[in-house]
């Protein structure tokens, strides 16, 4: 299970209810009505991808694993991960069709349930507030918005996409180039899935 207790933290039988099956079997995937709860269910990729995580090889959802490790950096170390085959190198988790965009969207959901606990912990008057207060502070409008949203804006730069995101990473740009000078060629790799219509329906 991730140290951070991310996705997969619970038991090991696959329901999320704590009776473990200490046998090392691997649930095999049901269907249903009921959506899969991503926050307790142990071998969760070797459910969703049991070709890329066969026997929960690698699962960093496996409740038995030796060693902890976050979701966030399991993910990151998946994305590197490289096999040589006939002579070629390939990345089996960076290929696949849908893998990477799943396990990013996971991890980014994640991180907004992290950052609002915090956000909570350094704000309690706030944690107290009634949908109705809030509610009216949004319809208002005025100051009280404003130093709402102003005390998110320190959290909402960790949050991959958002406004604040983007304006911390043009400062970090801007002095890259106080530095080093004006570059030569700039691009930038991203899947703008907040603004990509039909990606944002494929994950």
């Amino acid at each position: 299970a991730g140290a951070d207790g991310g996705p997969g933290a619970g038991d090991g039988d696959g329901d999320g209810d704590g009776d473990d099956d200490e046998d090392g079997s691997i649930p095999w995937p049901k269907q249903g009505s009921e959506p899969v709860n991503e926050w307790t269910t142990p071998f969760l990729m070797s459910l969703f991808f049991p070709t890329l995580f066969p026997f929960g090889s690698g699962d960093v959802t496996n409740p038995d694993r030796h060693h902890e490790i976050s979701f966030s950096k399991a993910v990151t170390h998946y994305e590197k991960y490289c096999i040589e085959r006939d002579g070629k190198f390939e990345w089996p988790l960076q290929d696949h069709p849908r893998w990477p965009h799943w396990a990013r969207n996971v991890e980014e959901r994640w991180r907004a349930v992290t950052q609002r606990s915090i956000y909570l912990e350094l704000h309690p008057e706030d944690a107290q507030m009634t949908m109705e207060q809030l509610t009216k502070i949004v319809r208002d409008g005025g100051a009280a918005l404003r130093a709402l949203t102003g005390r998110m804006q320190a959290l909402n730069a960790n949050m991959l996409g958002s406004p604040a995101y983007f304006f911390a990473r043009r400062k970090e740009f801007e002095a890259l180039i106080e530095s080093e000078g004006f570059p030569t060629v700039w691009f930038s790799f991203s899947f703008a899935d907040y603004h990509w219509p039909h990606l944002y329906e494929l994950i």
